[in-house]
């Protein structure tokens, strides 16, 4: 069972950016899935890292799309990026430590 579904209703009418999402939900649900079923410390250390990576690229995508567009709410887009960056980092740094799973 999915942790997180899409829906239509996230869908921001840009492709690219709609594609990246699904990426990002599909990274979601298998760290979800791996932490659920106890799965080992490597399985997860690679998911983590998978999700970083594309975390990192689709963020930039945005921000860079924002500039482009002259988003008006950037900065606060900007800002919950920098939040959900800091939640993986912290999720990172348990796993390190032996303290996720």
């Amino acid at each position: 069972m999915a942790f997180f579904d899409w829906s239509d209703e996230l869908a921001t009418g840009i492709q690219k950016i709609d594609d990246q999402h699904r990426k990002l939900i599909e990274l979601v649900n298998g760290l979800h899935d791996a932490l659920s079923r106890g799965k080992s410390r490597d399985v997860l250390g690679g998911l983590l890292k998978d999700l970083a990576e594309y975390t990192d690229y689709h963020f930039k995508t945005e921000e860079r799309a924002f500039a482009r567009y002259a988003y008006v709410n950037a900065a606060a887009h900007k800002k919950s990026h920098d939040d959900l960056i800091g939640q993986l980092q912290d999720l990172m740094a348990k796993h390190e430590k032996g303290s996720l799973a």
